[in-house]
Order: structure tokens, then C-alpha cells, then sequence
């Protein structure tokens, strides 16, 4: 523009050099006339026209053009005259009103307004379902285009498990885990509960007790609130094999979780040929300590009759699948000719013949406490038949099984257990899982 200027100057100069060559006959074009000239009408007059040559309405015919969204405002750039106004592109294909400032140079007067999702060039990246990568990118209207998987996913979501049936493991099932890296794992042999027994040390042994029914009381009850007999229907499970031992006992002591036992049973913690013999002496409180400790809990009455008895159509009243005594098998009060002390006499794997249909042991030999309250009428509410957790409130617990000093043994005997303990003992389950 400057040189649109030095041109305009040096017309006129010719313009009145040519006026005093020729005489009055020639009167000179003023400015105002070059303004309204048919050649110079389409050229932008000087008020129009800023220092560096910028008209306003060009500047604003610019918001429609393509511009760079991410450059940020011209800093120091000049402007025409005071208080003049111009709007700019910004950030996110925002708009920003710029004034003419006082030093002659564009100043913001408002925010960046309206801008939208992103920059143009922007890219992000993130891991969606079985690890897979996915990306975006900002496109030149400051929006995300849609996302485009840029890495395939793996065989499973990190973290999942899943059991599937196998002829290579004796329980008939594996479990395998989906690793960080979403393939799936060196697969584990596991059994019907859909998880992992725990083998060892020997006397923390569980059993797995599969979901389905059981016949749970007898159908003529001969005392012990054990009637009627009914079919009820558990979720899997798993038990103690044993009785928990005063050597597991005396660890959750030591891991400052429990407390000593009763004082007829205390001294046996230190009677180093009584490890294995089952804790005695515990109160309910105790009890659920211990399970506490261990990452398990008290059975509920169901779990521990169906454990001891086997699954429907089983209504035997001995663990071994008769209704006959066995004194070959365990030795209790029937069969001997001397009373039984109520401290048990014997290790807790002392009689395997006695085990029950789910190979758990001691079913018969030691009392065991309970999750549920005690409650004589409980069989009879037809809300016990299905997972049944026992009844709501009450005032006393309820143990199962009979001491070896007990004349009948009968796996279906139930009881109110003593407060202080007496000579009660221990035997922890936990939840199994459903087999999809």
C-alpha cells in the first residue's frame, strides 16, 4: 500500500507540472476527484486504509478462510487507530475480539470463545477391550474423528477367568487366568466348586462340596430338632477336611487374632504330641475369630450337615452311608466299654473308614460350632430349603456333630451350644463359585 501511495503522489505531481505548462485551460485534479475517478473508484481511500495497509473488512473476511487454529494472536502486532476492533481465530478453531490499543498495537478484549474439542494435529491413544490400541485424530475443523483400532486386541480381557471342562484333570475341570498381556494362561486343574482346594499344610486341608441338594433331618425325629426331612438346595462350597488343630490355633494365637482356649483345654497349646488333636474349649466368638483370620468363616448348619451326610437322594444318619453303627470305623460311646473324657483322645485324621461322602473327617468325634442361630423349629420354615442361612436373630448358636462320649453319634444330632464353649471345637468354610 505504501507503494500505492508513492504512485498517487507522483501522479499528481505530473498532474500539476502539466497544469502550468498548458496554461488556465487546465485545472488540476484535486484528491477529492481522484477519489470519485472511474479508474481510482475500485482503490481503497486512505481512511480505509491502516499503517501497514490492513483493512478491517478484509482482516474479517478472513474468520471464513482456512486458518491455523493453533497459532496463537500476533503478539505486538500493529494496528491502524486507536479503539478499531477486528475478530481473530484462536485456539480450537475458537474466535477472539482484538481492539486497537493505545500503543498501536491489537490487544485481546475478550476470551477465546467457542472452541471446540481439539486442535487440529492432535492425536490421542488409549487401550480398549482384550488390550487392544486404538487412535484419533483432530481433524481441521477442531473435532475427533472416530477411533481406529491401530493394534489388534488379545484372546481375553486381562484380568477374567474362566472354567471349562477337561479329560486331563481328575476333577474334570480347568481354570485358566487372562494375563496382563490378555492371552490366557498355563490353565489349573481345579474341581466342581470352581476353584482350588487348599492341600496343605496337611491339617488346614479343604473339601470341595458341590452346589446341588440334599436331604437335610430325618423323616422321623427322634429327638434333637432334627425333623422333618427335607430336600434343600445349596451353592457349592468348601469345608475343613478336619477339625481345626490346636497347631492352627495356636498360629492366629500368635498372630495376636485369638484368644487362649477354655482352662481344660489351654494346656494342650504346648503339648507338643497334641498339635494335631482338634482345638477344644472355644467359644462362637472364637470361633468366628479364627475363621476370620484364616480368609474363611463358620459353615451355616446346611453346609455342615450336607458335608457330613452327602448330597440327595443320601438320608443315612452315619457319615459312612448306612444307618448301621460302625465300631470298626470310629470308637464312641456305643461301642465301648469305658466313658470318653470330652477332650478328644485322638489326632483329627485318626479314623479315615469314618470319612463322609465328601471326605470330611471327624463328623463324628467333635462337636463343631456354627454360623447360624439356634432355633428347634428352623427345618420347618420353608424359607430354610434354599441356601438357607439360619434364622435371623436368637440367643445361642448352634453346634453339630457328637463327642466321642455321645451314645448315638447320628450325624443329624443339633444342639444349643454352650456359651462359655464347654468342649466345642472349630471347622471353617468358604463360598465356591458357580461353574459357568
Amino acid at each position: 500500500m505504501k507503494t500505492f501511495r508513492l504512485a498517487r503522489l507522483m501522479w499528481l505531481a505530473c498532474v500539476l507540472l502539466l497544469a502550468a505548462a498548458c496554461g488556465d485551460d487546465v485545472v488540476p485534479m484535486t484528491t477529492a476527484d481522484a477519489s470519485v475517478d472511474p479508474d481510482m473508484s475500485l482503490q481503497p481511500t486512505d481512511a480505509a486504509i491502516g499503517d501497514e495497509g490492513v483493512s478491517p473488512i478484509e482482516d474479517a473476511s478472513a474468520i471464513d478462510s482456512p486458518v491455523d487454529a493453533t497459532a496463537p494472536t500476533d503478539a505486538g502486532e500493529s494496528c491502524p487507530s486507536l479503539g478499531e476492533t477486528r475478530v481473530r481465530a484462536c485456539g480450537a478453531c475458537g474466535l477472539q475480539s482484538e481492539v486497537c490499543s493505545d500503543t498501536g498495537q491489537w490487544t485481546a478484549a475478550s476470551l477465546c470463545l467457542d472452541e471446540r474439542s481439539c486442535r487440529p494435529g492432535d492425536v490421542e491413544m488409549r487401550t480398549s477391550a482384550f488390550c487392544a490400541t486404538e487412535t484419533r485424530i483432530c481433524d481441521s475443523a477442531c473435532d475427533w474423528r472416530p477411533w481406529a483400532e491401530t493394534a489388534p486386541g488379545g484372546a481375553c480381557e486381562a484380568g477374567s477367568t474362566r472354567v471349562l471342562a477337561s479329560a486331563t484333570c481328575v476333577a474334570g475341570f480347568v481354570r485358566e487366568e487372562c494375563s496382563t498381556g490378555c492371552t490366557w494362561a498355563t490353565p489349573t486343574c481345579v474341581d466342581e466348586c470352581g476353584d482350588v482346594a487348599r492341600i496343605a499344610p496337611s491339617d488346614a486341608a479343604e473339601v470341595c462340596v458341590p452346589a446341588g441338594s440334599f436331604i437335610r433331618g430325618r423323616a422321623v425325629d427322634i429327638g434333637f430338632d432334627s425333623g422333618p426331612a427335607t430336600e434343600v438346595m445349596l451353592s457349592a462350597f468348601y469345608i475343613d477336611q478336619y477339625p481345626v488343630t490346636y497347631g492352627r490355633y495356636a498360629a492366629c494365637i500368635a498372630a495376636g487374632r485369638c484368644t487362649a482356649p477354655g482352662a481344660m483345654a489351654a494346656p494342650r497349646l504346648s503339648d507338643p504330641t497334641k498339635v494335631m488333636h482338634p482345638v477344644q474349649d472355644v467359644t462362637w466368638d472364637q470361633a468366628s475369630e479364627f475363621c476370620a483370620w484364616d480368609g474363611r468363616r463358620l459353615p451355616t448348619e446346611a453346609e455342615w450337615e450336607k458335608a457330613a451326610r452327602g448330597p440327595s437322594p443320601r438320608a443315612t444318619v452315619y457319615p459312612w452311608g448306612t444307618d448301621v453303627a460302625r465300631c470298626d470305623l470310629v470308637p464312641f460311646a456305643a461301642c465301648a466299654t469305658v466313658r470318653f473324657s470330652r477332650l478328644l483322645p485322638d489326632a483329627v485324621n485318626a479314623f479315615p473308614g469314618a470319612a463322609s461322602h465328601y471326605r470330611v473327617e471327624m463328623v463324628i468325634g467333635a462337636t463343631t460350632w456354627v454360623k447360624d442361630f439356634y432355633d428347634p423349629a428352623y427345618y420347618v420354615d420353608p424359607g430354610s430349603r434354599n441356601d438357607p442361612q439360619g434364622p435371623a436373630t436368637g440367643t445361642a448358636h448352634a453346634v453339630r456333630g457328637s463327642g466321642r462320649w455321645h451314645p448315638t453319634a447320628y450325624i443329624t444330632i443339633r444342639d444349643t451350644g454352650n456359651p462359655e464353649g464347654e468342649m466345642q471345637s472349630i471347622r471353617c468354610a468358604r463360598d465356591g463359585r458357580r461353574i459357568p
